[in-house]
C-alpha cells in the first residue's frame, strides 16, 4: 500500500468532523446521569424518580432506552418546580380537617380483637 492510500483511510471527512464538534458542544451544555449524581449528591434512582415525575428536565437523544442528558441548570429547574408546588399548597385552601377518631376499617374483626373487653365495634 502506498502512503497516500493509508492517509486517505484515516482522514475524517469534514461532515464527520463537524458532527464530532457538535457532539462536543452538546456535551458541554448537558450532564450525564453520573455527572449529575456527583454534582447533586443524589442517587441515580432519585434522579430517575424526579425525571419520571416530570420535575427535572432531560434529553434522551438516542431515543427510548438510550442514554440520558440533563441540562446544566436541571437542578435549578427542579428546585423551582418543587418550591412552586410547596407555595401552591401553602396558598391553597386549608388542609381537610380530620376527626379525632381513626377511620373504621371494613371487614370482619380478628378474633383477638373480639375477645378483648373494652373494645367495641
Amino acid at each position: 500500500m502506498s502512503r497516500k492510500s493509508i492517509q486517505r483511510r484515516f482522514i475524517q471527512p469534514p461532515a464527520i468532523h463537524a458532527t464530532a464538534t457538535a457532539v462536543v458542544e452538546i456535551s458541554r451544555q448537558y450532564l450525564t446521569l453520573k455527572e449529575l449524581c456527583q454534582k447533586s449528591r443524589f442517587s441515580p434512582a432519585t434522579i430517575h424518580r424526579l425525571k419520571d415525575r416530570g420535575l427535572i428536565p432531560f434529553l434522551q437523544p438516542a431515543g427510548p432506552r438510550g442514554h440520558l442528558r440533563f441540562p446544566l441548570d436541571a437542578l435549578d429547574a427542579c428546585r423551582q418546580k418543587l418550591n412552586g408546588g410547596e407555595e401552591a399548597v401553602r396558598s391553597g385552601s386549608e388542609p381537610p380537617k380530620t376527626s379525632g377518631q381513626p377511620k373504621k376499617l371494613t371487614g370482619r374483626r380478628p378474633k383477638w380483637m373480639l375477645a378483648s373487653p373494652g373494645i367495641s365495634s
